[in-house]
């Protein structure tokens, strides 16, 4: 979570997978008026750096198109795509797209990069 005068303004979360090898990305969230400002970036660097510290080697999301080139730039790679992968009763037209991280290929978080409480 990452907190801005008092107001969460982004969160996210991850899980490690039963193999303690594969973690998942999951619900990461920016506050609509907080777009570009780099909070998705500073999230998901510190949910990344979060997974990796029990020892994941592989990090794994799904997402909707709208987000793709936000995951690219991260070194995230699709894998699979299925269009109205997330019903077609919930959101008609939403292509869902299966990520892995393609690892090392892009620079390892920041150092001190850690989920938690930011003001």
């Amino acid at each position: 979570m990452i907190e801005r005068d008092g107001a969460v303004v982004a969160f996210g979360g991850v899980a490690l997978g039963a193999d303690g090898r594969t973690a998942g990305l999951c619900w990461d969230m920016v506050a609509r008026d907080r777009y570009r400002a780099g909070l998705g970036r500073e999230l998901t660097e510190a949910r990344l750096a979060a997974a990796r510290a029990p020892g994941a080697m592989q990090v794994r999301l799904d997402t909707s198109q709208h987000s793709q080139g936000f995951y690219v730039r991260l070194g995230f790679v699709v894998e699979r795509v299925t269009a109205d992968g997330y019903g077609r009763d919930w959101i008609t037209g939403t292509w869902r797209r299966d990520w892995r991280e393609i690892a090392p290929t892009r620079s390892p978080p920041r150092a001190g990069a850690q989920l938690g409480r930011r003001t």
